[in-house]
């Protein structure tokens, strides 16, 4: 930890994919919370990346994260574009 405040960290990442549990595919907000709250000690802004659907986005913000990366946001795919026109 004494490491990492001698980097200057401005932003920190979490994939959420990492707190997937193996059965079932649900997610672990609890493990979210004090990652969050771990990386909010080093750097002033924090993005959660994996998020799929608009409860990931609602759990990532109750959890404290500043940004949110993901499918839910990415919009439409070049394949599906192409599909769409096709």
């Amino acid at each position: 930890m004494i490491a990492l405040t001698g980097l200057g960290v401005d932003i920190v990442k979490i994939d959420l994919r990492c707190l997937r549990q193996e059965e079932g595919g649900t997610r672990n907000p609890l493990g979210l919370r004090p990652l969050i709250q771990f990386a909010k000690t080093y750097a002033a802004s924090v993005i959660v990346e994996g998020i799929e659907t608009e409860d990931d986005a609602q759990q990532a913000r109750e959890c404290g994260a500043t940004c949110l990366q993901g499918y839910l946001y990415s919009g439409h795919s070049a394949p599906d574009i192409v599909a769409e026109r096709g």
